[in-house]
């Protein structure tokens, strides 16, 4: 999980002054632009929603957890690694010690 969430880093932090403005505009935007920037966010991380589905049938993952809900949260705690790249100009090592911190702390009350 760690090592797909920082390809999706990795990947992120080169454009990301560009990921605040583009943010801000799909929050306050009139259309659907927020609608779609989640649903492009959803089909990107399908790798990681099928890893935590496998983890909780090999029971590694209690049985109760909800894996939707386990997704938005991955997705907050993501997101808010990029917002604090942008505002406390965190470079990419920190910025993926910061994200395996989150991990941690996310998963250490679901794991079985």
């Amino acid at each position: 999980l760690a090592a797909l969430l920082e390809l999706h880093l990795n990947r992120h932090y080169d454009i990301q002054p560009m990921i605040g403005p583009l943010l801000a505009e799909c929050w306050i935007s009139e259309g659907g632009e927020f609608e779609r920037f989640y649903a492009n966010m959803d089909r990107a991380w399908g790798p990681i929603r099928d890893l935590l589905r496998e983890a909780r049938d090999a029971e590694a993952l209690r049985d109760d957890v909800n894996i939707h809900a386990l997704m938005s949260f991955l997705q907050d705690a993501y997101l808010g690694v990029l917002r604090r790249c942008a505002s406390e100009e965190l470079e990419l090592f920190a910025a993926s010690n910061l994200l395996r911190e989150r991990i941690n702390l996310i998963f250490q009350p679901v794991a079985a």
